[in-house]
């Protein structure tokens, strides 16, 4: 994932379809997402808010990676997978 990209709605639909695997539309009722089951729901705002992070962090966990956060910065692993990525962002919410 590019961690240039600003916290804000862009961000958030890549966090939607890369953590997630969710498929985002854009049509007339609005920006969704749609679930691996077929339900639409809203985007959150994984990027921009606490709550957000909290589903993201939730993500991470039940994928088996582990995490940690400092100030503007995290760290994302998985020993299994030889995953180690250390980003950092404008917010907490964003470096995640």
């Amino acid at each position: 994932m590019n961690t240039n990209d600003q916290p804000g709605h862009e961000l958030n639909i890549l966090v939607a379809e890369k953590v997630f695997g969710y498929k985002v539309y854009r049509g007339v009722i609005g920006r969704n997402t749609e679930r691996q089951d077929g339900k639409l729901i809203y985007l959150d705002d994984y990027s921009t808010t606490w709550e957000g992070m909290r589903l993201v962090v939730e993500e991470i966990e039940r994928r088996s990676f582990e995490w940690a956060i400092q100030g503007k910065r995290a760290t994302v692993w998985n020993d299994d997978e030889g995953i180690d990525e250390d980003v950092k962002g404008e917010s907490s919410p964003h470096a995640l």
